[in-house]
């Protein structure tokens, strides 16, 4: 998801979803700024770091490493 502000053209935010070993939505993770320091790049990098959360948890990767995990 990329996002501008309606009211202010000064701030963007991007998100992905963070997704369970069941494909439900469990987190988000999200990066918001000021526009004019917002990159196209981060837009795909946002989305890589929620792939990595979600493989990990449908993996078990953090079983264990997470109090009450």
């Amino acid at each position: 998801m990329f996002s501008r502000s309606p009211r202010q053209n000064t701030i963007t935010g991007v998100a992905a979803p963070v997704l369970d070993r069941h494909d439900n939505t469990v987190a988000a993770v999200s990066i918001v700024g000021p526009t004019e320091r917002s990159r196209p790049a981060h837009i795909p990098a946002v989305v890589t770091v929620a792939r990595v959360i979600t493989h990990a948890l449908a993996t078990d990767a953090v079983r264990g490493s997470v109090p009450g995990a």
